[in-house]
């Protein structure tokens, strides 16, 4: 794009990008999101050129045709002949034709794979194929080149995710299938061609030929035109495996961390006195056995004797155990960044952005107060509980030694805690890779397998829905006992109204609305109720899932509103294989069932009761709010009228009076509750002295004994 012979489709790609942003027919927000429209506009003039075509206004519909008919082939990264080229440039390297590329670092010399992807016409490497990176790779093989840890990350297949890597069929083509291409991936590529169209009177010097939309109304409906097969949800985050890594992380942090600490100074003694470092490491290692901690959750001990992970730690991290570094600066670094991010929703760069200042107590309760760079370019705090406080203490004491020595604020900024060797005042930087990190941990705290059996790589841009997910499912996993523990001392109802309401704008704090101009309380409006619909698109994920769980005979659910519900569903299902002509004994298409129990999801409340007796359908509906339970005995309770409330009454719904309500759903995870419940008030019965007391037990016996019956007796099923 620097040459001369390409001056007009840099100017438009400025033109696009600038466009972009206009509040009327924008279609990015963020620099962030800007940087993704441009590469992939990128794409298609790489595209363009590679087939002979000079300039967006020779673009006609059937060329258009031709893009889109290689996209639904190949997907965005097929859409370039990238391996031919591998192999022609292997080829000229090989006969000396082209210099291998490569750099000196230190008293090595490296393969350069970064200078290799732009020889082939790319942006960096993460763009190569897997097709072509294996040529690549297997030619530094062959000239003896070696993988720094970076490079193995971005050049090993067995570190990627479906996602990030693309298969290639016999022939050696990448098709759009193998690719986990999803719809609303091909509409995000699809958005800057398609803009083209819409500014094209603003791009005087090369307006786009021909229509790219090809007679469909928007791009949303031109990229399922694309896509070969019918869209299918997935889980942005599997529930099952977030809960499990948060329930890991809290332990490390509400568990392990302490001990960590008291082992830290153990070894900082022990070397003062003149001890070496393995030695240092014996003492703790006596002292804290593995046999004393959780067996569900991994814990730290007992350590490695040496301090630096060695050549080989990428490889074997998993399976070795772990150094004193690791532990620090990888494993309770990040579990304290999953903490903050779940109970916080909190973005990466908010998190990694915090200081020293970043919490404060008012009356008992935690602020946490940091940096928002996109949109607001300001300093919001939102509540959180007590174990976010502890994780920004455990982060304090971390980076103490770095925010001394280097009179820094940020509290993810780590020194070592042995200096190099022979160097015994040089305390070197501890590097805090989030992803890296991430995925060492998930493996270490044995995180399970995905259905498809493979290994789920935590993302940090999936933590925006950590704390829906979590609250969501905190009862439905109940050997996570950490995370349920942690719940039973923290009402997550109280973050999530502060979402809902700084959303609508009902909430701005006091001092906020003293400094705040007009706009700026939009702009924070506006980025609350992003929060916000990530919260409740998660709502509607945990809803589909449970409901397509229930259809096909995986997931047992009752209780009356469950019993309405299951009838439903079954209606609806009916109604579909009769429209598709599928027989009634058969089985729909997942991709059918996936869509339309997600349009019924969609229309249906489904929250969990705080106490984990019951999950309630209640909808802010009047028909709904006069039958809820809950309003019925807040009416008979205090004399006012159910009917004038807007929502259910989370206060008044206690376990008996959920029971007998019309919108009362049970799952299995509701029935440990109501067995503690009849063994509690069976002893209760037994052992109460006054006769009014007993009276009361057993009818609390006899209500959950009934519930129990009713709702999950498996000759009641229907």
């Amino acid at each position: 794009m620097s040459d001369y012979e390409f001056c007009d489709d840099r100017l438009t790609a400025k033109l696009l990008v600038y466009w972009a942003f206009d509040p009327i027919y924008g279609k990015v927000g963020s620099i962030a999101t800007a940087g993704i429209f441009l590469r992939n506009y990128l794409q298609y003039v790489r595209w363009r050129l590679a087939n002979g075509i000079p300039s967006n206004r020779h673009m006609t519909q059937a060329l258009w045709g031709q893009f889109f008919e290689k996209l639904r082939e190949a997907g965005p990264l097929g859409l370039l002949p990238i391996y031919q080229r591998a192999i022609g440039l292997v080829a000229q390297m090989r006969s000396g034709d082209v210099p291998i590329p490569q750099y000196v670092k230190g008293a090595q010399v490296l393969f350069d794979y970064e200078a290799v992807a732009r020889l082939l016409g790319v942006a960096n490497g993460r763009q190569i194929p897997a097709n072509a990176r294996t040529v690549i790779r297997q030619f530094a093989d062959d000239c003896g080149f070696q993988l720094r840890p970076y490079q193995q990350r971005a050049f090993a297949k067995q570190n990627y995710t479906r996602d990030e890597w693309v298969e290639v069929n016999d022939r050696n083509e990448v098709t759009q299938e193998e690719t986990g291409l999803t719809l609303q991936r091909l509409q995000t590529f699809l958005m800057p061609v398609t803009f083209l169209w819409t500014i094209r009177d603003r791009i005087v010097h090369d307006p786009v030929g021909a229509d790219p939309l090809l007679g469909t109304r928007n791009v949303a409906a031109l990229a399922r035109s694309i896509a070969r097969t019918e869209g299918q949800r997935t889980m942005t985050v599997p529930p099952l495996q977030a809960c499990t890594l948060i329930n890991a992380a809290l332990t490390w942090v509400l568990e392990y961390g302490p001990q960590i600490r008291e082992g830290v100074a153990t070894v900082q003694r022990a070397m003062s006195s003149g001890k070496d470092y393995d030695v240092s490491i014996g003492i703790i290692n006596a002292h804290n056995r593995s046999g004393e901690f959780r067996e569900d959750v991994p814990g730290p001990w007992p350590l490695n004797d040496v301090y630096w992970p060695g050549r080989y730690a990428i490889a074997s991290f998993h399976s070795d155990r772990p150094t004193l570094r690791t532990v620090l600066f990888e494993y309770l670094a990040v579990s304290c960044m999953i903490v903050i991010a779940a109970f916080s929703a909190r973005r990466i760069e908010e998190i990694e952005s915090l200081r020293d200042d970043a919490l404060r107590n008012e009356n008992g309760d935690y602020w946490l107060s940091c940096w928002i760079g996109k949109n607001i370019r300001d300093i919001e705090s939102i509540p959180v509980p007590n174990s976010v406080a502890v994780c920004i203490d455990t982060l304090l004491w971390l980076s103490e030694s770095a925010r001394r020595s280097q009179s820094k604020k940020w509290i993810f900024e780590f020194l070592n805690l042995i200096s190099t060797e022979g160097k015994p005042n040089d305390f070197r930087r501890a590097s805090f890779d989030v992803y890296r990190s991430l995925e060492r941990f998930a493996r270490y705290v044995n995180v399970p397998a995905l259905p498809d059996g493979t290994f789920w790589v935590p993302k940090p841009h999936q933590f925006r829905r950590f704390f829906g997910v979590v609250y969501y499912n905190r009862y439905r996993y109940r050997h996570l006992t950490a995370l349920s523990r942690f719940y039973r001392h923290f009402d997550p109802d109280r973050t999530r109204r502060y979402i809902a309401e700084a959303a609508s704008g009902a909430f701005l704090r006091e001092e906020d609305e003293l400094r705040a101009a007009e706009r700026r309380s939009r702009v924070r409006t506006r980025y609350a109720k992003l929060r916000a619909e990530d919260f409740e698109q998660t709502a509607v994920d945990f809803r589909t899932e449970r409901f397509i769980n229930v259809v096909r005979g995986g997931e047992f659910m009752g209780g009356w509103g469950g019993d309405v519900l299951r009838r439903q569903l079954n209606e609806l299902i009916l109604q579909a294989k009769a429209s598709l002509d599928v027989g009634p004994a058969d089985d729909l298409p997942e991709a059918s069932l996936s869509s339309i129990v997600g349009l019924f999801a969609k229309g249906i409340r489904l929250e969990p009761n705080g106490l984990g007796h019951s999950y309630c359908k209640c909808s802010h509906e009047p028909q709904d709010l006069r039958v809820a339970g809950c309003l019925r005995e807040r009416s008979d309770i205090s004399d006012s009228q159910a009917v004038m409330m807007s929502a259910p009454d989370p206060a008044f719904a206690a376990d008996t009076v959920c029971s007998g309500c019309p919108h009362n759903v049970q799952f299995e995870e509701c029935k440990p509750y109501w067995e503690e419940m009849i063994r509690h008030e069976a002893a209760q019965k037994a052992c109460a002295l006054s006769p009014l007391l007993r009276a009361l037990s057993g009818e609390r016996h006899n209500a959950a004994s009934d519930h129990l019956a009713r709702c999950f007796d498996p000759t009641d099923k229907k």
